[in-house]
Formats: structure tokens, sequence, C-alpha cells
């Protein structure tokens, strides 16, 4: 959508006159009521052709993968003899964040294209409200509009993504009440939801209801349980399947065909293996996936945590406080972005972009590939293939394809000039 082209400018001194004869300012676009801040408050209509800030929205945005760049509005600085100064363009959305307008400044009649980025796990449309704020030396001008964010993933997403499960328990007919058990239950039917103060183990049984204990929590030989599992301790989750989501206050452990419903969180560790998840992990340790996990959502690990992926579809992004040690013939749907390094191996694909911060080094190693851009603070070498692009402030070096921003000094660039991608958006 090219941007509508505005009118002639108004100085600042036909805008004070404004002001001092209680004449109202406008701010271009429609459908909104705004406000300037200037020696007095006074209320501000919208008016196309006097306007001191032309703002164009660029709505509908439309995406078909996640992450994705895109350019959201145009602002113009219409006063003839003012610069415009503290921009600022905020979201009450996480499904569009804004690139950061720090030290940004409009000259008179300068525009600037903003941009952000549309993070979506699944398919989604929302209308998003903008909050958008300038100043002059003397008046500050803040004004809202509205922009419609379509996300369409059905093409943007790993194969199997997005999970949608659909799990019930059914049980006897004269299943005891879930308030009768006190311990350990074998081969049983349990109607209801199932609370102890200590641990529980359940085997081969089936639970319509939710099961919390305080202490650890342990479900094995085909156990269905319709509702979520919590402990307050450990949990061990083989060859179950849990209707609802997993919240352990320790450790973590799910594998040999489990099936969960929704996603997982574990104040410790979390270790996954052949495993099913409707929606994300969040650990505040370590995580590691691995051998034919399928992991609906996003996957977290904490402030030191590190990450480590192998032979797994992840839907959404990967998240590491520390390194992202490595994801090997896996599919990632989002950004993997870490405080350490990023290892990616054999056959491993990120649908969106690499980042590393606040340090960190990227490999990208022969058959991996990024079809996002490569945001280093540390070194990058790149054997696979990156289709937009590397930024780094280190060296960038290696064999592979890089399309876009190519640093590496045999592609004519110059690696190593801190030439980071970020400004300031996390994009």
């Amino acid at each position: 959508m090219a941007p509508r082209r505005g009118g002639g400018g108004l100085s600042r001194r036909a805008a004070l006159a404004l002001i001092g004869g209680g004449g109202l300012l406008g701010i271009s676009s429609t459908g909104a009521f705004d406000q300037v801040q200037g020696q007095r408050p006074f209320d501000l209509s919208v008016n196309d052709d006097n306007a001191l800030l032309g703002i164009e929205v660029f709505s509908p945005i439309e995406i078909s993968s996640s992450p994705a760049t895109v350019d959201i509005l145009e602002l113009q600085n219409r006063f003839a003899d003012s610069e415009l100064t503290n921009l600022s363009v905020s979201t009450d959305s996480d499904l569009l964040a804004v690139e950061s307008l720090s030290g940004v400044t409009l000259q008179p009649t300068e525009k600037r294209t903003v941009s952000g980025t549309v993070s979506a796990d699944e398919s989604t449309t929302q209308e998003v409200t903008l909050t958008i704020t300038v100043s002059t030396d003397t008046e500050q001008i803040e004004t809202t509009r509205t922009v419609d964010v379509v996300a369409d993933l059905a093409d943007g997403l790993p194969e199997g993504c997005p999970v949608s499960l659909n799990i019930t328990v059914d049980v006897d007919d004269s299943a005891p009440d879930g308030d009768s058990v006190t311990g350990d239950i074998t081969n049983e039917d349990i109607s209801g939801d199932i609370t102890v103060s200590g641990d529980i183990e359940i085997k081969n049984s089936r639970v319509d209801g939710n099961v919390t204990a305080d202490g650890d929590v342990t479900l094995s030989n085909n156990s269905e349980i319709s509702g979520s599992v919590t402990a307050g301790g450990n949990m061990t989750v083989k060859k179950a399947t849990v209707g609802n989501g997993l919240d352990a206050g320790g450790n973590l452990t799910v594998e040999t065909n489990s099936i969960i419903g929704n996603g997982a969180n574990a104040g410790g560790n979390m270790s996954i293996k052949k495993a099913t998840f409707g929606g994300g992990l969040v650990a505040g340790g370590d995580i590691t996936i691995e051998t034919q996990s399928t992991i609906g959502g996003a996957v977290e690990a904490g402030d030191n945590g590190e990450v480590t992926i192998k032979q797994t579809t992840v839907c959404g992004a990967v998240h590491a406080g520390g390194a992202v040690k490595e994801i090997l013939n896996s599919n990632i749907g989002g950004n993997v972005t870490a405080g350490g390094d990023v290892n990616l191996k054999n056959k491993a694909t990120v649908f969106g972009n690499v980042i590393t911060d606040p340090e960190g080094d990227v490999d990208v190693s022969n058959n991996a590939v990024v079809k996002g851009k490569v945001d280093a603070s540390g070194d990058v070498t790149v054997n696979g293939t990156v289709e937009g692009g590397v930024f780094a402030d280190g060296i960038v070096d290696g064999t592979g394809t890089i399309n876009g921003n190519d640093p590496r000094p045999s592609s004519g660039g110059t690696s190593g000039n801190g030439n980071n991608g970020n400004n300031g958006n996390g994009n």
C-alpha cells in the first residue's frame, strides 16, 4: 500500500496563533479524537488538510509466516519551521511490536516509515491500537490509531503445525470420587479432582478431573487424565495422556509416546522424549527435547537455562537465557533467541530469525537453514544457508550461502565492524 501524500505545511508561528486564538489543530488520518499539550491543554480535532503531524496507517497488515517484519505507518512533520522529537509508537498487543524510535527526529516536511514485528504462534486476526507521541520544543502531540493484523500461518509454519488435540477421558459410572484418593492408585477409574498432600503415583488408571499434589507426581502405564496435573515437587510422565497442561515446581520429565493437550511449566529442568504437546514449554532451568517430539507452542528456558533440541518440531519460537547448545534435524517455527551461543546443526531449519543478545556466537552448519536473518552479538559462521542476511558485532565467515546483507570480505562486505541489525527493536 503506497503512503498517501500530505498537503502543505503549517508554520509553528501560525500554529501558536491558532492556539492563542482558541483554534483547533489537526492530526491527519481519520476517525480519532486527539490532544496536544502546549502552554495550556486543549482538544484537537482531526483535520487532514491542516494537520501538524501526518499519519498514514498501513492497514491491514497481513503475514503468512511468523515472525515477520512489517511496515506499520508513516509519520510526516508538517510544521514549516520546527523539528519533531521524542517520537514514540507503542501498541496494546503482544502480537505487534514496534521498532524503537529513540533518537529519531523529523525535520520540517520529512517523512518516516515505522516498522515492527508481528509474532504469532497460530493464525489470528486482531485490531491493534497504536499510541503515537511526538514533541516540538513547546508542544507534545499524542494520538491513537488502529491497525488490523491478520496472521494466516497455514503455509508459514513447519509441517505438523499448528497442533490441535482434543482429549477426553471416559471413566466407569461407578468410579469412586476423587476426594477418596489419598495416595497411589493402580488400575482404577476416578471421577473428579484428586488432591493429595504428599506424593502420588498413578499407573494404568483413568481420572476424569485434575490431579494436584504437594509432592512429586508420577504418571505411567497408559494412564489418562482429563484435566491438568500439578506437582509441588518433581513430575514424571511416561506413556500417559493428559488433557490439559502440566505444572511442576521442580524438574519435569515427559517421554515414551506421552500426549499432553496443552503446554508445560517447570521450576527446574525439563526433559522431553518422544512426546506431543498442544502448547509451549517454560522452564526455570535447562530444556532438552528429542526423539520425534512435537511442541505446539514456544519453548523458553530460564535466565541461565540452556536449550537442546533434536529430531523435534517446535511450532513457536525458542528462547534460552543461556545458550542454545544444539538444534539438530529439527524445525523451529519462530525466532531462536539466546543470551549465549546458538548452534544449528545438520538439517536444522529456523522459520524466523536467530538472535543472540547480550552476547553469543552463531554457528549455522552444513544443511542448516535460517529463513530469516542472523543477528549476533558475537561471531557468525555460516556453512549452511541464511536467507535474510547476517548482522554481527564480531567476525562473519564460512562457505555457506547468505542472501541479503553479507559482511564476509569474500562477498565484498566488511566483517567485524559492529554492523548489528537489532536497531533497538529485537526483530
